[in-house]
């Protein structure tokens, strides 16, 4: 079955991204804004994750994580501090990092890679990925206790010491009327 959301499978899909970064390249330059992250890169970079995380088949709080290390990375060091260039090779050193702290499976660099586009390819290289993932650990001090939202849920179910069965029932009653 054909998967539309996929650049790989879609080829028109494919042309569409590549041609919105150009336009946004183009706009971008007119405004001369080449030193910081905009809402745009943000937003693909996001789309990126969400796109790795799926391809991959990762728990969901992996995905929350790789997210919460890409925001918190920019916040960290300024969305003025980081070039828009490199957008994708910081969402993939997300992913790369939210899948060594919440996946049993260690992640391997060559094979996210492969899911990448060709023009991502030729920013996201090996030596720029240590390069990076060591500047997150040290800008992190190697603090990666942030609380996500399963292990919240579980450590409120252990602290209200609720059954789980019962948790279960009130939460699929919850969604029916979402």
């Amino acid at each position: 079955m054909l998967n539309i959301y996929d650049p790989d499978e879609n080829p028109k899909l494919r042309e569409f991204i590549c041609g919105s970064l150009q336009t946004h390249e183009a706009a971008r330059q007119r405004r001369n804004c080449d030193n910081y992250i905009t809402a745009f890169e943000r937003g693909y970079a996001i789309q990126k994750i969400q796109y790795l995380h799926e391809k991959k088949k990762y728990r969901p709080e992996t995905y929350f994580t790789a997210v919460s290390i890409f925001d918190r990375y920019l916040a960290t060091i300024g969305q003025w501090n980081f070039s828009p260039g490199h957008a994708c090779l910081l969402a993939t050193v997300s992913m790369l990092l939210a899948a060594k702290l919440d996946q049993p499976m260690q992640p391997c660099f060559a094979r996210m890679r492969e899911h990448l586009l060709p023009e991502e390819q030729k920013v996201v290289t090996r030596e720029a990925y240590l390069q990076l993932e060591a500047d997150i650990l040290r800008t992190f001090g190697f603090d990666f206790n942030f609380p996500g939202p399963v292990p919240s849920l579980d450590r409120y179910v252990r602290i209200l010491r609720v059954n789980p069965a019962v948790l279960t029932e009130m939460a699929c009653q919850i969604c029916m009327f979402a």
